[in-house]
């Protein structure tokens, strides 16, 4: 019975029921960014992008291409294997279980090859392909996910409409196929798409996460140590309002 005015509702034919306490924060959703580096000739380049300014999140900034983890990526993870030092890396403070862990990687190399049209993978027969992935499938290519490498974990903060708890994944251009050899269009969630030097960035427009994640990058470039998975990287979080950086 729906109470109108002038009406009364019998208050014994229903039990009185408490009002729960609603978080005013959204739940971060676990995602992944694809963080691909030129090296080729002069200063380091990075693959990044315009988000279209439309978006809820971060309309009008530069980012790594990446996204959310699909149900697609956690059928495909069913056969992934993760090696060691890549599942340790992502493993603390996660809860994850294995499967869920190996969804991270694929779900970047899905992402960017959504937004860019950039594509990384091998020669294989992909006929188990999920719906999500037979774009990717067509080109007759599986993901290579073992060539990615954690470089850095964040928790949005609480304060925002759409939280993500994104790891960043490192790879080099050079295993990158090039989008022209791809026979659909990217998407378009990133404008602008391209290759992108420290100093050009240091001018644009990005999220204060982005240039954090970019200095540590850069700062594993200069030490040589981009591509090793043995080497601590920054989680950055929030706790009680303070912004925190640990290593994992």
């Amino acid at each position: 019975m729906t109470a109108t005015a002038g009406s009364s509702i019998d208050r014994r034919s229903a039990p009185e029921t408490k009002a729960v306490p609603v978080s005013p924060f959204a739940v971060p959703r676990h995602a992944a960014s694809l963080i691909a580096v030129d090296e080729g000739g002069g200063a380091p380049r990075f693959l990044m992008g315009c988000r279209n300014r439309a978006h809820r999140f971060m309309p009008g900034v530069y980012v790594f291409p990446g996204g959310g983890v699909e149900a697609g990526d956690m059928t495909l993870s069913l056969t992934a294997r993760l090696c060691e030092a890549v599942r340790l890396r992502l493993s603390p403070y996660a809860a994850l279980d294995e499967r869920h862990l190996a969804a991270l990687p694929l779900a970047a190399i899905r992402e960017t090859f959504e937004e860019t049209g950039f594509l990384l993978g091998s020669p294989a027969v992909f006929d188990d392909a999920p719906a999500n992935w037979r774009d990717f499938a067509k080109i007759g290519f599986r993901p290579a996910y073992e060539h990615l490498v954690p470089v850095g974990r964040a928790i949005t903060p609480p304060h925002y409409p759409v939280r993500y708890d994104a790891r960043f994944f490192a790879v080099s251009r050079a295993r990158l196929l090039a989008p022209q050899e791809k026979p659909c269009d990217p998407s378009d969630e990133l404008d602008d798409i391209g290759w992108f030097s420290l100093d050009e960035l240091g001018g644009m427009p990005l999220a204060d996460i982005t240039r954090r994640i970019l200095s540590d990058v850069a700062d594993r470039i200069a030490a040589a140590t981009l591509f090793d998975p043995l080497l601590t990287m920054p989680f950055y979080s929030h706790e009680d309002g303070v912004s925190k950086r640990n290593l994992i």
